[in-house]
């Protein structure tokens, strides 16, 4: 049984894996909704950098100081946030 708390999903045995599944779909998401201006040439490397820094990092993380990950699960954060 899986609940939405805090804006974060939770299970009964306090498992992560669903948020993480969950914050890396939102960010797969936000990068596919951002997909023009990453291939917009007047905008500089500069101005996308920070835009991915604000944007697409935080909702990758979000919430991700109290997350209990096993090793497996944090190469498919690594992976999500490399893939930019």
């Amino acid at each position: 049984m899986y609940r939405m708390y805090l804006f974060r999903y939770k299970n009964r045995s306090g498992d992560n894996m669903t948020e993480i599944k969950h914050r890396i779909s939102q960010t797969r998401k936000a990068i596919h909704a951002l997909n023009s201006i990453w291939w917009h040439k007047n905008i500089t490397k500069n101005r996308k950098l920070y835009i991915y820094q604000t944007i697409i990092q935080s909702i990758l993380v979000y919430g991700a100081v109290v997350w209990q990950i096993p090793t497996r699960e944090i190469n498919k954060v690594y992976v999500q946030k490399w893939m930019c």
